[in-house]
């Protein structure tokens, strides 16, 4: 568990992400479980099974996930 997860332009992380909050400019894969809001950035790639609390997506980010908003209150599901 993280309470903030950057992944850089360049940077790749596949497996399980449990985080708070978590920035993507690289590619991320796997299990990603974010309680606070995932920021993918026009760079970013993101596969897999996505809980997120928020979600914000630029223009040039690619999200290809099965996703499912889970409110704070919620997050005991994480």
């Amino acid at each position: 568990d993280a309470d903030s997860v950057t992944i850089h332009s360049s940077g790749k992380l596949a497996g399980a992400l449990n985080a708070t909050t978590a920035e993507v400019n690289g590619h991320l894969e796997g299990r990603i479980r974010v309680r606070g809001l995932i920021d993918i950035r026009e760079s970013g790639v993101v596969r897999g099974d996505v809980r997120y609390g928020a979600l914000a997506l630029a223009p040039g980010g690619d999200l290809a996930a099965s996703v499912r908003n889970m409110p704070p209150e919620l997050d005991g599901d994480f």
